[in-house]
């Protein structure tokens, strides 16, 4: 940080070092690194652009300009007529272009290298191929190297520092941003003798950093190692952040008992050494341990102490934090105008401060508000603020939060180019910063979008990625979550057997915090959709019942009880359980109106509208088809309009209210014809038939009959497919058309034997297919009677 920090002042005075490198960088007696060695340095002069250069005539070849002589005392290469030093010259030196700042910034990524990996650039080079070497870009590997391997943000840092267009290379104020939110401190003097001693609060600052990249091994090692030697040396400050930083790993992967336990012996040390802005810190994580659990009168008794310990301490940056927490608990709550309140006055101050990171983070809460509010379009504006604070500031996992963000919302909007592409950035984000649980969020992200798209080979492969690195980090509920997107993936293909098997495993993880339950709950709906088949029923509803019975002390609890409250009253509706299926539809309609997710509300709305015209209930039924037509029309949703309008017509019919019943029949088959939906044109022309045949209009009703036998068919709609055929019989039993009768079943059997029953991998055939086959089964048996007898009466 001292280098950059040096560079970044030279810099923004013009001025280029030109021989940067490791032993042209001291150590003062504070231990701070020194830049020295200002011979080669020069004052650059900005160059117009418009004035082209001239290349000089007879121009020297690069073999005569570049004399090069191998000093053994520093192990270097120097150029005769140069004041550069080749292993640390940028390639446009090399090839006697001319220097700019950016050039500086070659060097700084091989300085980097070196305290790093304690090697020269090109060690294993004693001659003047290293100039080959970098004009070709033949550099040596970072990534490969264990102690690199550490920090791949760091990594990333450099290999921007080499690229070979100066122009593409990082500024000196992009370095700093990058690597400052690495682990920096300044040794301890005192301890240089001993270098086999390591600083604690080095170790405590490695540990943060690992528990930042999600990696809960590493942070924990460090951390106990840190936790050893302040409590050896009696260094209640030190044992106090290590004990801290023990707990929120524990806190982060969803073990709160022991997080508790280590929160309250952090508690103990700072307390021991009065230091209230600590107390406050601790009293912060128990209050996000107690929303995190549900218990928000806890949590807000933790927030508002350490909100009085902030204020009377004159830590605003710890003030704001607190508003934020409380504001965290009344969006749990669905108080989102207290929540939106909250965090405003978090803003206010964070924006006098001129904070803009804390600043960007009150935005994200201000955002993920107004997401659960269903209010998208503000959600996106303060995400997208966030993410440009974020990019301002070069905080790049701050950025791949606001995109996680972004791509949350696309996914509530099924917008899932968009969510791809951010999720695509956030992963990038979180691999250059070594952020393995970032980057298995990402992937599951990415694999759903594939999920959706049917395209499962690339699905499996990203869900197996992100299992593979959850499970080495062991980040519980992340492994739950794709684990169950892997279920799901081969429940689509009918590899029932695969997904039934993963579904247990979930039920085998350990975990006791939210997002575990949630996962718990995830798996549970894979099994009950697996027993949608009539005979499984009961299993279904035991399996949906016990989901309501979870509790995660989130928003996305409320969400699955909608789930599981709509998946019982679908399960009633198809064994005809009315009554209860209205009980189950209300209750989801209640749900989805109140976190505002009005596609789930328009649902429940055409189902709940269903179920009570199978009641005969036809004024409550026009209602709630009213109100379903009128949402789908708010929202855009022209499939979901066009099922309340066939609904609502088969109402009148019902009511022999032919005219009404037409007009909403005709209404749905346009809207149906102009989206190309075969199932809802055919249902709406067959309704269509069943007026006219009791208007005793049959000619009208063999036109409509007919045209819908014209329409493809596929797996949703075999069933009426089936069906289609008997139409004409009816309407020739009605004139007294005995042949045609006939001739119509002989059809009526062909096309049933045609019926090719293999289900598509796009659709989870145990939903459907008993249905199928019953009802084809049935229908036979019917169409053969009705044959014969017609066939005897002809006889």
């Amino acid at each position: 940080m001292d280098v950059v920090a040096g560079v970044e002042y030279l810099h923004s005075r013009e001025l280029y070092h030109g021989d940067l490198k490791s032993i042209n960088i001291l150590i003062n007696s504070q231990c701070r690194a020194i830049i020295t060695d200002f011979g080669s340095a020069r004052h650059l002069i900005v160059k117009d652009l418009n004035v082209e250069s001239q290349p000089a005539k007879d121009e020297p070849q690069l073999a005569a300009s570049l004399e090069a002589t191998f000093c053994p005392s520093t192990d270097t290469i120097t150029l005769t007529c140069n004041h550069y030093t080749i292993r640390w010259a940028a390639p446009e030196l090399l090839k006697d272009d001319e220097c700019s700042l950016r050039s500086d910034i070659w060097s700084f990524g091989w300085v980097a290298y070196e305290v790093m990996t304690n090697l020269l650039p090109f060690q294993d080079v004693r001659n003047t191929a290293v100039i080959a070497r970098v004009v070709r870009g033949d550099l040596p590997s970072i990534t490969s190297d264990a102690r690199m391997s550490l920090i791949q943000s760091l990594c990333s840092l450099m290999m921007k520092c080499w690229r070979m267009d100066p122009d593409q290379r990082p500024t000196a104020e992009d370095c700093r941003r990058s690597i400052q939110w690495m682990p920096l401190v300044v040794p301890n003097p005192a301890r240089i003798a001993d270098s086999k001693i390591r600083s604690p609060e080095l170790l405590n600052r490695i540990g943060a950093m690992y528990l930042r990249q999600g990696d809960y091994p590493s942070a924990s090692k460090h951390f106990a190692e840190a936790l050893d030697l302040c409590t050896d040396v009696a260094d209640g400050e030190g044992k106090a952040t290590a004990l801290a930083g023990l707990a929120q790993m524990r806190r982060l992967n969803g073990d709160y008992k022991e997080a508790i336990s280590l929160y309250a012996q952090a508690q103990q040390s700072f307390s021991e050494i009065n230091d209230q802005n600590g107390r406050a810190y601790i009293l912060w994580h128990l209050a996000e341990i107690h929303r995190l659990r549900n218990e928000h009168n806890e949590a807000i008794a933790c927030y508002s102490e350490a909100l009085e310990i902030r204020t009377d301490t004159g830590d605003m940056h710890g003030r704001a934090a607190a508003l934020c927490g409380l504001a965290e608990v009344h969006r749990a709550r669905a108080q989102h105008t207290q929540a939106i309140k909250l965090y405003s006055e978090a803003l206010e101050i964070l924006t006098d401060m001129g904070d803009s990171g804390g600043r960007s983070d009150a935005l994200l809460g201000i955002a993920r508000v107004h997401w659960l509010g269903g209010e998208h379009s503000q959600a996106i504006a303060f995400f997208s603020e966030a993410l440009q604070i974020q990019t301002e500031l070069g905080n790049k996992l701050g950025r791949a939060s606001s995109l996680r963000g972004l791509a949350e919302i696309h996914r509530a909007r099924k917008e899932y180019d968009q969510m791809f592409t951010c999720y695509s950035d956030a992963l990038e984000i979180w691999t250059d910063t070594g952020d393995r649980k970032g980057r298995a969020m990402a992937l599951s992200g990415l694999a759903e979008v594939h999920q959706v798209r049917k395209e499962y080979s690339q699905a499996v492969t990203l869900y197996s990625e992100a299992q593979m690195i959850s499970t080495d980090i062991g980040d519980n509920p992340l492994r739950t979550l794709a684990l169950v997107g892997l279920a799901e993936v081969h429940m689509a293909c009918g590899e029932y057997t695969q997904a039934v098997a993963l579904y247990s495993e979930v039920f085998d993880i350990p975990t006791t915090g939210v997002s575990g339950r949630r996962g718990r709950m995830d798996a549970l709906v894979g099994l009950a959709h697996m027993h949608r088949a009539p005979c499984e029923f009961n299993e279904a509803i035991t399996l949906h019942t016990e989901r309501l019975k979870i509790r995660t002390g989130s928003g996305a609890e409320i969400r699955c009880r909608a789930d599981a409250f709509f998946d019982l009253a679908e399960i009633h509706r198809f064994r005809k359980e009315y009554s209860q299926a209205v009980t189950s539809y209300s209750e989801a309609l209640e749900i989805f109106t109140n976190i505002g997710d009005q596609q789930w509300k328009a649902n429940a709305l055409l189902g709940l509208s269903d179920a009570h015209r199978a009641l005969k209930e036809y004024s409550h039924a026009v209602t709630f088809y009213s109100q379903a037509i009128q949402v789908c029309t708010d929202i855009g949703d022209d499939q979901g309009r066009a099922n309340a309008l066939s609904g609502l017509a088969e109402v009148h019919r019902a009511r022999k209210e032919y005219s009404q019943a037409v007009a909403f029949h005709s209404e749905a088959l346009e809207i149906s014809t102009g989206l190309g939906d075969n199932f809802g044109r055919a249902n709406a022309l067959l309704g269509l038939v069943e007026i006219h045949k009791v208007r005793k209009e049959y000619d009208q009703a063999l036109a409509l009959c007919s045209e819908s036998m014209q329409i493809p068919v596929g797996i949703f709609d075999i069933g009426e497919r089936a069906e289609a055929p008997q139409g004409p019989g009816e309407v020739h039993q009605y004139r007294d058309e005995l042949r045609e009768l006939v001739a119509s079943h002989c059809r009526n059997l062909k096309a049933l034997n045609d019926i090719d029953f293999r289900p598509p991998i796009t659709w989870d055939p145990r939903d459907i297919i008993f249905f199928v086959k019953w009802h084809l089964l049935s229908y036979r048996i019917v169409v053969f009677v009705a044959f014969i007898n017609l066939t005897l009466r002809f006889i």
